[in-house]
């Protein structure tokens, strides 16, 4: 996990010493972002994130609400991508194609 926290602490993530992460709300509109793209499996979100699904569900949560500001449609970040690559879990399509 030493290897993910290092990553995740690259995107801005705060990793505390109980395990408790605080995420940046750009990777929080991110990930919901992820969920609305058509054809996305909500299920597979969470696990490239390395969160529970309750999590991601609070998250958009925060989105409807309007408490998240969600990135521009086609912006990619390049995040998700490192995450996945360097955890091993399957990467999203980001692109969009």
């Amino acid at each position: 996990m030493c290897a993910t926290n290092a990553i995740l602490r690259s995107l801005g993530l705060e990793v505390y010493a109980s395990g408790h992460r605080r995420w940046p709300e750009e990777v929080k509109a991110q990930a919901v972002a992820e969920t609305l793209r058509p054809g996305a499996m909500v299920n597979d979100v969470p696990a490239r994130f390395g969160i529970q699904p309750s999590q991601l569900t609070g998250w958009r949560r925060l989105a409807k609400d309007g408490a998240l500001l969600l990135p521009a449609d086609g912006e990619v970040h390049e995040a998700v991508v490192n995450i996945a690559q360097q955890t091993g879990r399957p990467s999203a399509n980001l692109s969009g194609a």
